[in-house]
């Protein structure tokens, strides 16, 4: 059975592949679909066939003929999804990219309004002299383009919004205060937490699309951002005092709506939890690289200094030359660490795995459960 799920992936990727290669359009996509769903009947027919002992088929033609219905999905599968259709005003749907291109934000006042889920934890960023930023990544359900206009509804696409709140600094003797806009700081602090995933928003902003590359060889923002399916970003850097650039919307009973998948937000919850035992438990930032390593969190690490390096005299007025942690991980080749990966897969497996044996519970007990903990994670 697994050689066969191999043979099956491998198919769909060449045809994904060959797709990719050919960019064939939307027309094909229903021949290919079809194409792939004979070859699947056929397949299974002869499975079904050469067990019920009716006819003598061999193994390696029932096994060609399902892997060659992968190609065709794999194709037709990537047809299908490259291809986004121009803005039509009469379609009930449209996609964010064809309606950013058909309403684009061109003067500075122009702005578009978003009604929209987050689809992914808050990314907070800290930044020098800054409270930080933090970036939304938001699945619109409606567009307004114009204020009073009808709203469009969104058939596919995300849209990414920074809120880099400007501030002022203040110094008091040795101490530096940031001050900025009490509404904004009060749904920063709000939309900064891992809390916020499933957050129903309200964003007016002026959004435009990912610039492509000038020349070949350079970053290519559109195509990097639009293979993640991100298709326009707005930043948020002030609070207008006519309106609200960012509104979390709320139920009846003043609680924020929530509409995200109930088992992504148990896994951040889950997390939340194993960063405050971190930070009461463990001195540091020993306990930002322990949950980076355990649960990939390297938040903690950003602006910290190796410890292990000469800190300037205290009141000499020197600059602090230690590097960052974070570039030393990156100059050694080691970044992977403080990422999710297969190592930490292995960690809370292994960690599961023994704790389990040492209580002497049964494997067909513990084993769905490390299965579980694992999707979690």
């Amino acid at each position: 059975m697994q050689t066969r799920v191999f043979y099956f992936t491998y198919a769909f990727i060449i045809g994904v592949a060959i797709s990719m290669a050919d960019d064939p359009g939307p027309g094909i996509v229903q021949a290919m679909y079809i194409t792939a769903g004979v070859l699947g009947l056929i397949g299974w027919g002869m499975r079904f066939a050469r067990d019920r002992g009716t006819k003598k088929i061999k193994e390696w033609v029932v096994l060609t003929t399902l892997v060659a219905a992968a190609v065709p999905f794999g194709f037709g599968r990537m047809a299908e999804v490259a291809f986004i259709p121009a803005y039509d005003e009469s379609a009930p749907k449209n996609h964010v990219k064809s309606i950013v291109e058909a309403f684009p934000d061109i003067d500075r006042r122009d702005t578009t309004r978003i009604i929209g889920t987050i689809v992914a934890e808050p990314e907070y960023r800290p930044k020098l002299n800054s409270v930080g930023t933090v970036s939304l990544l938001i699945k619109p359900n409606f567009i307004e383009t114009e204020a009073g206009e009808e709203p469009i509804e969104v058939s596919a696409g995300n849209v990414l919004v920074h809120l880099r709140p400007s501030v002022r600094i203040i110094e008091r003797g040795d101490e530096k205060i940031m001050q900025y806009d009490p509404r904004y700081r009060e749904v920063f602090e709000k939309l900064a937490q891992s809390t916020a995933y499933g957050y129903v928003v309200e964003v007016d902003a002026q959004f435009e699309g990912f610039r492509p590359a000038d020349n070949p060889g350079i970053f290519d923002a559109a195509e990097f951002y639009n293979d993640q399916d991100v298709y326009a970003s707005a930043s948020i850097y002030f609070w207008p005092k006519d309106q609200d650039p960012i509104t979390i919307v709320e139920d009846d009973n003043g609680n924020p709506l929530q509409e995200g998948n109930p088992l992504v937000s148990f896994a951040l919850g889950i997390k939340t939890k194993i960063l405050g035992v971190s930070k009461l438990t463990v001195p540091f930032p020993e306990s930002a690289f322990l949950t980076g390593v355990t649960i990939g969190a390297r938040r903690g690490l950003g602006g910290v200094r190796c410890k292990f390096e000469e800190p300037p005299v205290e009141g000499s007025g020197d600059p602090d030359q230690r590097n960052l942690i974070l570039d030393e991980f990156r100059w050694s080749g080691t970044s992977h660490v403080l990422a999710v990966s297969g190592m930490h897969v292995t960690i809370i497996a292994g960690a599961l795995w023994g704790l389990f044996v040492l209580l002497r519970i049964p494997k067909k007990v513990y084993a769905p459960m490390i299965v579980f903990a694992l999707i979690v994670f």
